[in-house]
């Protein structure tokens, strides 16, 4: 099989090549990147329920969805990223038992015992250490899954904790699993060693990407994978309720990320109103309650 190393940690960049290759390789392959910092949502959620959207704000940590479904995973530097490319017979496009495989056999090299657990989960000392999706494009598909080797588990926490029955939806929803580092089970396994092994383990010979390849997939970047309309407004039509223990304060109704609708719970909340037809992201809803005169902190109650 033939694999290809990205040369590129910018998670933007390796989310579209995904899609790029879904869309133009006809022949097995296998894609492995490392990301830097990035929260990665899936193809149906609704990304501000899945993410700690006050401190990816803070923290400016990019937020990207993917092309297939399922939860929502976070990527850096200690996490590998693994996507296989088949050309599929129908009825037979996703099989995750197969593409798991040669994964779970190089985690076996290392003297790693993993196994698989549902559909697409991989475990290891009964935690969570990789999760996997897969996406049918006409005759191809795509199964793709991240290894927790040594990633920053508390920034993991923290992008990833989210305030209960804030937003209500129809989205697909993660299911939170305990995960932990194949490092803290195994204290020798690197990244490297690991990705070399998944590289034998596929009988894999590494090529070089086609000469117009970075120029594409950068298109698809800034055409797609950057941009608010992707990544947040693609989201289904939900309902923000705001609230703490005591009290609700109002809500607002989202349709492909605008505010269309404000209702208003707790009459010294009226300033909501003005939220009416712009999107529910940070920048514009900072912009509206400054010019209404309000304090920043009041934009987190929006979120």
């Amino acid at each position: 099989m033939k694999v290809l190393i990205s040369p590129s940690n910018n998670p933007y960049f390796n989310i579209a090549a995904e899609e790029y290759l879904l869309h133009h390789s006809n022949e097995g392959l296998l894609f492995i990147y490392i990301n830097n910092d990035a929260v990665v949502v899936g193809k149906h959620q609704n990304t501000l329920a899945e993410i700690n959207y006050r401190y990816i704000i803070e923290n400016n940590i990019p937020v990207i969805r993917r092309i297939s479904g399922g939860g929502t995973v976070f990527h850096d530097l200690g996490n590998l990223n693994f996507a296989f490319f088949s050309v599929t017979e129908e009825g037979k496009q996703i099989d995750f038992e197969k593409f798991s495989k040669p994964i779970l056999d190089a985690l076996y090299e290392s003297g790693i015992k993993a196994y698989r657990e549902g559909k697409n989960d991989l475990r290891s000392a009964e935690f969570k250490i990789s999760g996997n999706a897969g996406h049918v494009y006409k005759n191809r598909a795509i199964h793709h899954g991240t290894l927790l080797v040594e990633a920053n588990l508390e920034r993991l926490k923290d992008c990833l904790k989210v305030k209960p029955k804030v937003y209500i939806d129809k989205a697909v929803q993660s299911i939170r699993s305990s995960v932990t580092n194949l490092r803290d089970i195994y204290h020798s396994i690197s990244i490297t060693e690991l990705k070399d092994k998944i590289v034998r383990s596929v009988d894999g010979l590494i090529v070089e990407p086609e000469a117009d390849f970075d120029k594409a997939v950068n298109s698809l970047v800034q055409s797609k994978f950057q941009t608010w309309e992707w990544n947040y407004a693609y989201s289904p039509a939900y309902t923000f309720v705001s609230y703490d223990e005591h009290d609700v304060y109002f809500k607002l109704n989202i349709e492909q990320g605008i505010i269309n609708k404000v209702e208003i719970i707790n009459k010294n909340y009226a300033w909501a109103k003005t939220l009416i037809g712009i999107r529910h992201q940070y920048l514009n809803v900072s912009e509206a309650l400054t010019n209404e005169g309000l304090k920043a902190d009041t934009v987190w109650q929006c979120f």
